[in-house]
This record gives structure tokens, sequence and C-alpha cells, in this order.
């Protein structure tokens, strides 16, 4: 069997020069002449945008945008969600729709509701939560019927509609949030002395952690939203458009001329992603099942980023998936202080390609650009002298096929 050995630590200078160069976003060809509202994947190659003029798709065997949903002036596409093959769409104007399957068969989800929806999500029970500003519906049967089960007094933010993995239900209102625990039965107020504006939007990651925005201040709470603390961030006083999170964790907010704002702490330090973007606001994110992070903007254009964040979770699933196009993938040592190696088999001739990244999926370094290489063992040396300790990602890709492996560089 070929083995070959290559040592990249001299060329990583000129590699980090190639980032620079590199912007992080890419522009999706076409525009769709009005602010992006929302996106939805149905799979790895469709993309699913909604906006005032309509729900678009796109996919990788395409060029331009195409309309799937009905032709109807003033609707208004708010929301999108993605449930049991199903999808539903929040409309300004006719409530809930519904398309069955890929084939795009709109019908009315309406009985019950009213026509004015800003928000829908669903929990693990697949139960749909529709919301606006004052009223708040559940409906047990895929949107057939449904049941108002909360009316604002005073007025909430339906655009702050979340849930977390146990259920709860969160929203934001003037003074606080508003939280069920019981599918929305009952409700308690929570007020806090930190949090001082109007609640417009709530995130939740995995580990439950709630994320708050009013429209210039970040909050974060660890219990459930009992208790909160302001996140000290200066996004220089552009207002928050937008907030979201990715499969990895990753926290994103979107402001109004001054790019995207991540990080990979849970906002106790910050990254400011905007090389690539064309200074508009950014109104909504997108985040798809391969770990590309998708944004919209207030003046109809989508914007991927130029790679996806691996997500290491899903490695040993990927890996019984490929184990006939890579015999072998490890580094080592991991963790390491400078030097690492990487080493991976290919039973087979193949399309390659070997990068490592940073936690957003910023682009280090690309040890091998894609390129076909013959069946064999290959090796690396990878010297991370000039690079500061933390979390990198080493990412495999053979025959359009990805492992990922998280590598710690601990200095």
């Amino acid at each position: 069997m070929k083995r070959i050995s290559l040592y990249i630590g001299l060329i990583l200078p000129i590699l980090q020069l190639q980032l620079h160069s590199k912007d992080y976003w890419e522009q999706v060809p076409g525009n769709l002449g009005y602010s992006i509202s929302c996106f939805a994947f149905t799979d790895k190659t469709n993309i699913i945008v909604g906006c005032y003029d309509g729900i678009f798709h796109f996919n990788s065997n395409m060029s331009h945008w195409e309309r799937v949903s009905p032709r109807m002036t003033g609707v208004g596409y708010n929301a999108i969600e993605v449930i049991n093959n199903k999808l539903f769409t929040a409309t300004a104007t006719t409530g809930v729709i519904r398309a069955e399957n890929n084939n795009y068969d709109w019908i009315a989800a309406n009985t019950g509701l009213c026509r004015n929806i800003e928000s829908i999500v669903f929990d693990k029970d697949a139960s749909l939560y529709a919301a606006n500003d004052d009223l708040l519906y559940r409906s047990t049967n895929s949107g057939d019927t449904w049941k108002l089960i909360y009316k604002a007094t005073a007025g909430f933010r339906g655009s702050s509609l979340a849930l977390d993995s146990n259920g709860n239900i969160f929203l934001g209102d003037k003074s606080g949030i508003i939280k069920s625990t019981d599918k929305g039965e009952s409700w308690i107020t929570i007020k806090s002395e930190i949090i001082s504006d109007e609640i417009k939007k709530i995130a939740i990651n995995a580990d439950g952690t709630l994320f708050a925005a009013s429209d210039i201040h970040l909050y974060k709470s660890d219990d459930a939203a009992a208790s909160w603390s302001a996140i000290d961030v200066d996004f220089n006083n552009n207002h928050i458009q937008a907030i979201g999170i990715n499969i990895n964790n990753l926290l994103f907010v979107g402001t109004e001329n001054n790019g995207v704002f991540a990080s990979t702490d849970e906002g106790d330090t910050w990254e400011i992603l905007r090389s690539g973007l064309d200074g508009s606001t950014i109104s909504s994110f997108g985040f798809d099942k391969i770990g590309y992070i998708y944004i919209g903007t207030q003046n109809g254009n989508v914007f991927r980023s130029s790679i996806a964040a691996p997500y290491v979770q899903e490695i040993e699933t990927i890996a019984e998936n490929n184990q006939q196009l890579i015999d072998e993938f490890l580094v080592y040592p991991n963790p390491f202080s400078t030097r690492t190696t990487i080493k991976f088999v290919l039973p087979q001739q193949a399309a390659v390609s070997l990068t490592i990244v940073g936690e957003t999926g910023k682009l280090i370094a690309e040890i091998i650009t894609l390129k076909q290489m013959e069946s064999g063992e290959y090796q690396f040396f990878f010297d991370a002298d000039m690079l500061p300790s933390g979390a990198y990602f080493c990412t495999l890709t053979v025959n359009n096929h990805s492992q990922s492996i998280k590598l710690m560089l601990l200095k």
C-alpha cells in the first residue's frame, strides 16, 4: 500500500494569508426583492426561504430561486417550520398554510386561528404553536384545528416565541418573560431588574440556556428564565435584528448595519463576521444539517458561510456510513501544544479535501484542496505555532462525505 507523509507547518503562514483573502460569507445567486424573514431545510441540498412576496427554494442543482408558494399579493410569509415531512408557514394575512410532502401542494390550516401570525414552532410531541403580538394558539393535529391558549392583556412579542427541549414555552414582553410549563394551560410572568427593555427575540441552545434580545441589549439565563444576566457586548449602537443558534451551540447575532456577531462560549467573547457581506441589515438566520450558516438581509439577498462548521456529534454515524470510503482517520496527539499528526487511509481512489477550521467554521488551513488521490495511507504533520489556544476541527471530505475530528490546542 502506498504511504505518503507531508509536513505542512512551513506553509502555514501562506495558508493564513489565503484565509484573509477568502470571505467568510458567499452570496447565493439571485435577489428576492424583499426582506428575508425565515429559512427551512428539507434535506442537505434544498434551501427554503420566506419573504413578503412568497416562499422560494434553491438547491445545488439550480442557478436561481424558484417560487413554491401560491402567488397571492400581500400575504407576507413570516416563519417556516418542517415537521413530519410537512412544511408549515406563518403568514401576515392568511394564518398558517401547510404543504403536504415535497410537492408544495398548499392547503389552509386555519380553523380556529386568526389571520395575522408572526411565528410558528413545534414541541417534542409535534404540537404546533402559532403566535402574533397578542394571541398564542396550539394545534395537536398538524394544524387542522387550533385552540387559543393565551391572550395578552398588555401585549407580547409574537416573534419571540421559543420552546426548550423540555417543552417549556417562552415569550418576551415589555417587562420580562412569560413562561408556561404545561403546554400553555397556565402562565407565569418573570420580571427581572436586569432586563430593562422590551424583549423581542428569544433563542435557546441545546443545553437549555436562554438568550433574549431587545433592540440593543442581549441577556442570558441558565435556569429556564428564573434569573438573568446581561451579556457585555458592544454592537456599536446597531439594533439587534436576528439571533440564532446552530447545531454546535454557537450563538449568532445579526445587526442593523454592522454584520454578524458570533460567540462560541455563550456570549463571553465575540467575533465579528462581516467579510463578503454587502453592508445591509441582517434580517434572519438559517442553519442547515451539514453545518453551513445562512443569513437573509433586508434587501432580499441570501448569504452562506464559505465553509461548514463541523458537527462533531455526528462523527460516529458518518464514520459508519463512510467505512468503505475511509479505512482510517485519526489525529494524534490530541490535545496538542504545537504539532500534531493527521493520518488517513483510502481503500480506493477518491476525490479528497482536508481542512482545519475554527469553531465558527472560519477556514484556518486548506491542507488538501479538492483533488483525486490514489488508494493508500497518507500522513500530514500540522504545526500550530502561530495559532492561539482553543478548539479547532480537522475535516476530511472523501467523495462528498465528510468526517470531522475536534482538535484541542493547549499552549
